[in-house]
């Protein structure tokens, strides 16, 4: 019984609709565990206090659009509190899938398509599961995406103008958006590969980016009329300010200076190619060893089978002993993905094809730019198109032989490996079995990248209106309800608070607003963060209560406070600075412990 061939063809008959319906479950299903206490913590509270009180989630601006998505959601349904809004994000992700199924559908195999969509849910899933600019960004992008391809291959101008429409609307769901622009080149490439006048190829263009500042206009002037244009404006100085200021005395090394983002991203696209051509290494060692196949023995035929067989047993052994990390993977998936490019070499791909590709590679370039942390947090969202391109080419070779001939003054000689169509059909279901293994080996073990405990454990919530429905361990839900417990005596909502420095989910489960012009003070650099302190004594009218962590809560800390690094937090480099403001802060106006749990401390004036 071939078993991968019936499942592949299982899934190729598959009805739509109860496919997308699976997919949807899924999304739904992963959503109760796992609390994030400082990414998902600083969208929410943007979310809830974006019409509140703007001026205390100024900073969180240049996300302006997913704050308006996100923040109307949560005035819809305030009932629903974080569930509602990962709820949200299981629907924008569904969506995603479907648009990108409707344009891949008649270009790739059926149920190469469809494995090649459940792979990545189940790669996706560790990352951030709420709506936030991410993933939101990445739905425009499929939608830009679907617009352009439509429009040029129909010669539907309307589309044309939707397209670079919905570029300018995503530009203000996350800033570094703005380089959605270059989906321009594809305009180029199709007018090239089709033989099209330069005046096709400017008209068509013209019309992208008139739609690109149409939309830019219109979400200006609805910013004017709701009073939001000053903070987004104030937000990008302090983007900018950021920019300038994450020096390598702060422990940031330079994170959001265009030279690091540029050098960051490519470093990652790099090493991602490499660890593919590494991981391919075994696969040619079984073509090799299978070309020796040739006119031997029963014997040696026999023995050279139970190699095949080992290697194959140890890629399963690997994947099922946790192997591929969510680091190990998301450079399989990224250099696979590249791998898309090879579509554009294929005599017999036809020009639509051809687009479409450009389109997908083009985005898996451009949306992760603009992350200080390279393309580990935004590449899983720009492979919809790339990925199932790429699987599919790959899928569909028949046989291969690589010969590797090296000539030197001793004279030449010579490497083959070679595959023949029963050999790819195996390997093609050892490589996409191993890595879904490995994706879903992740989702159980680690189901949340920021809450590193395992499923099992998560198994309490937080006594907490706005967090019912979600579940962590018994040791960060205590931590949080003694916290809430505590600082209960002396704050209520809407008071003003000082948490610093890295959770701004204790901001939106108390429903309170920053001291200072973000809920995430881990995000400022030194200099940006006593600016800021500045301008808060100012501007304030009184002192806020001072809510501090005592451990680190992101990184090495995702597994708190169960696990704890062995390192002081409150000598960690990042915040040296930062420390010695507040410290100053807090000397200066006489504050008091009033409380304090080993985790988290509460400070109050004395006054």
């Amino acid at each position: 019984m071939n078993i991968p061939k019936r499942i592949g063809t299982w899934l190729t008959g598959m009805n739509i609709y109860i496919f997308f319906l699976f997919i949807f479950i899924y999304h739904v299903l992963v959503i109760f565990q796992g609390i994030d206490f400082n990414d998902e913590g600083f969208h929410l509270a943007f979310y809830q206090q974006i019409f509140n009180n703007p001026e205390s989630v100024q900073y969180a601006f240049w996300g302006w659009l997913s704050g308006i998505v996100g923040g109307s959601f949560m005035k819809l349904f305030p009932f629903l509190g974080i569930w509602g809004i990962r709820f949200l994000g299981a629907i924008v992700s569904t969506a995603t899938i479907i648009i990108a199924y409707n344009l891949l559908k008649k270009y790739l195999h059926n149920g190469y398509l469809k494995v090649s969509l459940i792979m990545l849910s189940l790669f996706i899933n560790e990352d951030a599961k709420n709506l936030y600019y991410n993933n939101l960004s990445a739905f425009l992008y499929i939608v830009t995406a679907y617009l352009i391809f439509i429009g040029l291959r129909e010669n539907k101008k309307w589309m044309i103008i939707a397209g670079g429409m919905i570029v300018g609307l995503n530009i203000f769901t996350r800033l570094p958006n703005l380089l959605g622009i270059g989906l321009i080149v594809s305009f180029f490439y199709y007018g090239f590969i089709t033989r099209k006048s330069v005046k096709y190829i400017a008209i068509r263009s013209g019309l992208f980016l008139i739609g690109t500042g149409a939309a830019c206009i219109l979400v200006f002037a609805f910013m004017k009329w709701i009073g939001h244009f000053s903070y987004f404006i104030e937000s990008i100085k302090m983007i900018s300010t950021s920019s300038q200021g994450a020096k390598r005395d702060d422990g940031l090394d330079g994170a959001y200076g265009i030279t690091n983002l540029l050098k960051i991203n490519f470093n990652d696209y790099k090493n991602a190619v490499r660890f593919l051509i590494l991981f391919s290494l075994p696969i040619l060692i079984i073509g090799f060893i299978n070309s020796l196949n040739l006119n031997r023995t029963k014997t040696v035929r026999m023995v050279i089978l139970i190699l095949n067989y080992t290697l194959f047993a140890a890629v399963f052994l690997l994947a099922i002993c946790g192997w591929f990390t969510p680091f190990r993977l998301l450079e399989f998936f990224t250099g696979f993905s590249l791998l898309s490019i090879l579509v554009l070499f294929e005599k017999n791909a036809i020009p639509d094809f051809k687009l479409l590709t450009v389109i997908g590679g083009l985005i898996l370039l451009i949306h992760p730019f603009g992350s200080s942390a390279g393309i580990a947090t935004v590449v899983v969202y720009s492979m919809w198109i790339a990925f199932p391109v790429a699987l599919d080419y790959i899928a569909r070779l028949k046989w291969m032989r690589i010969d590797l001939t090296i000539a030197s003054s001793a004279g030449s000689s010579s490497l083959e490996s070679a595959f023949s169509d029963s050999l790819f059909r195996n390997l093609k279901w050892i490589l996409i079995s191993a890595v879904s293994i490995g994706c879903l080996y992740n989702v159980i073990k680690y189901p949340y990248l920021c809450d590193s405990h395992s499923r099992l454990e998560m198994r309490y919530s937080v006594d907490n209106k706005f967090m019912n429905g979600v579940f962590t361990s018994k040791g960060r839900a205590d931590d949080l309800n003694d916290l809430l417990v505590a600082s209960s005596k002396y704050i209520k909502p809407n008071d003003i608070v000082l948490a610093y420095d890295c959770m701004p989910m204790y901001h939106f489960m108390t429903a309170t607003r920053s001291y200072v012009r973000n809920p995430c003070i881990w995000f400022y650099t030194t200099e940006l963060f006593r600016n800021e302190m500045k301008f808060a004594e100012t501007h304030q009218n009184h002192l806020p209560v001072i809510v501090r962590q005592l451990i680190k809560t992101t990184g090495e800390g995702n597994a708190w406070p169960e696990v704890k690094p062995a390192d002081n937090y409150l000598l960690f480099k990042r915040t040296q600075g930062k420390n010695n403001i507040l410290n100053d802060f807090i000397n200066r106006h006489n504050y008091k412990e009033v409380w304090n749990n080993g985790d988290f401390t509460i400070l109050v004036p004395q006054q």
